[in-house]
């Protein structure tokens, strides 16, 4: 499986662990970019690479030095705290080689993990589809247009990076066989403040 996996993290040791503890079944390159966490990340995997930033300079940063160290052309993006399930890498990797167009992105389907108890603010967003979904790209063209904006440091890096991908062909489509469990909780207050920071972010893009 010639495919990358970039997972950027920050502060989430534990965490990023146990996602990749879900993913390294899969025959592929990992690379998680551990972006100046205050405990440089230490994974129990013996299949994934670390690579570290001196300083905390935030997710758009962490992904292209993910995309700069990729093995392999096809990446998929994943946040630490998403937990793939067993066939989700492949299924993406599969409908792309299918749909054989570099402008093609795939997005996972995200649904809260089933071990984690709902509250009425995470059924919400669930049903509002509020999640960050693991996203396959194709690394030539993502950089060929300059990768992430590093300027966006807070929220909407990926609405950015899609909104000036699509000026030159790019399509992302969801793939719902393709699923990733989304393990941390949220509560109203996390939620209310992370509205607000895509809201700043939202005026940004504008």
């Amino acid at each position: 499986m010639k495919v990358t996996i970039i997972i950027p993290t920050y502060n989430r040791n534990g965490i990023v662990d146990e996602c990749v503890l879900a993913l390294d079944h899969n025959a592929a390159d990992i690379v998680v970019v551990d972006d100046g966490s205050q405990e440089p990340v230490v994974l129990s995997s013996k299949v994934a690479r670390v690579v570290r930033h001196e300083r905390h300079r935030g997710r758009a940063a962490a992904i292209n030095t993910g995309l700069r160290a990729a093995r392999h052309d096809t990446v998929v993006i994943v946040d630490d705290d998403i937990y793939a399930a067993p066939d989700m890498v492949m299924r993406m990797v599969d409908e792309f080689a299918l749909q054989n167009n570099p402008k093609l992105g795939l997005a996972a389907r995200v649904v809260w993990d089933p071990d984690i108890p709902l509250t009425l603010t995470m059924k919400w967003m669930e049903d509002k589809n509020k999640f960050q979904k693991p996203m396959l790209l194709w690394k030539p063209f993502v950089m060929q247009h300059g990768g992430y904006d590093e300027n966006f440091t807070r929220r909407l890096e990926d609405l950015e990076l899609q909104l000036r991908l699509k000026e030159h062909g790019f399509e992302l489509r969801t793939l719902e066989s393709a699923v990733g469990f989304q393990h941390n909780s949220m509560r109203i207050r996390d939620l209310i403040e992370r509205e607000f920071m895509e809201g700043v972010s939202a005026v940004c893009i504008h």
